[in-house]
């Protein structure tokens, strides 16, 4: 909706800014966000249903590989949704209209694919991996999530070094490429249009600058708790409790049994006497 709202009334060298969408444009997107919907459901269930069928503690290697996976499949789909919407918008609505520009459809698969599908996968990956964390369990009873091979790990390094390069470097990006255009618009312009050019750039960074704070604060909450809440459930585990999940005997355990290590007093330190 924000890309469309772009597109059509907020950027001014967009062709045909401010008409209404008709019937036909209507129809159009409701058909091609319904199939884009039904595509993304298919390969989704597709991909899970070795999932249902394995009956959690029982699934073998492969089962517990497509589980881990579930997040990268899901933002893979989102992002294949947008890079699929940039085409049928940009190029192809455009074709059946008759007003196919190469320059503006370029423009509009960029913004839709590269800038808003790429906020959209990595929101939709942390929103599924914090969710799946909590069905994971059922697939490996007995831990050794490490030891599934040909899985990818995202590190907190990465994941702070992807949510910070988006939410700076991505806005200004797309602020130096409005101010230049404009700039260049602005070169022969008499008084009045550029005045009117003028007051359209206060307008489109007031929007930019509002949907990127908007998307940094989502992403910025998203990766906080991907990485706050596994070491808030480490920190409140159970002494007895190994790296495996299961109850170590060697330690025992509180009388509640749900006491954390951190609560307990550090041992002594031992006192080193000189010879």
């Amino acid at each position: 909706m924000l890309t469309f709202v772009y597109f059509r009334y907020v950027d001014p060298s967009t062709e045909g800014i401010g008409s209404r969408p008709g019937w036909f444009e209507i129809a159009y997107s409701v058909v091609a966000f319904a199939a884009l919907a039904g595509v993304g459901y298919w390969l989704g269930r597709r991909w899970t249903r070795r999932l249902q069928q394995s009956g959690g503690g029982a699934a073998d290697l492969e089962t517990r590989r497509r589980a881990l996976l579930v997040p990268f499949l899901l933002g893979g789909i989102t992002f294949l949704g947008w890079a699929l919407a940039g085409a049928i918008w940009g190029v192809l609505l455009p074709w059946l209209l008759g007003g196919l520009s190469w320059p503006l459809a370029l423009r509009t698969m960029f913004g839709t694919t590269v800038v808003a599908g790429t906020v959209a996968s990595l929101y939709a990956f942390l929103s599924a991996e914090r969710r799946w964390r909590h069905i994971l369990p059922e697939f490996f009873p007995e831990g050794g999530l490490v030891g599934v091979r040909g899985v990818p790990r995202l590190r907190v390094r990465s994941r702070l070094l992807i949510v910070f390069l988006l939410i700076s470097v991505l806005p200004m990006s797309v602020l130096g490429v409005v101010s230049y255009t404009r700039a260049r618009l602005l070169v022969g312009a008499d008084a009045g249009a550029a005045g009117s050019l003028a007051a359209d750039v206060l307008v489109l960074i007031g929007f930019v600058m509002a949907v990127g704070i908007a998307a940094a604060v989502g992403l910025a909450i998203s990766v906080s708790r991907s990485v706050a809440e596994p070491l808030g459930a480490l920190a409140g585990a159970p002494c007895g409790t190994s790296r495996r999940g299961r109850s170590s005997a060697s330690r025992p355990a509180s009388r509640s049994g749900s006491e954390p290590c951190w609560s307990r007093s550090p041992p002594a330190t031992p006192t080193w006497s000189r010879p």
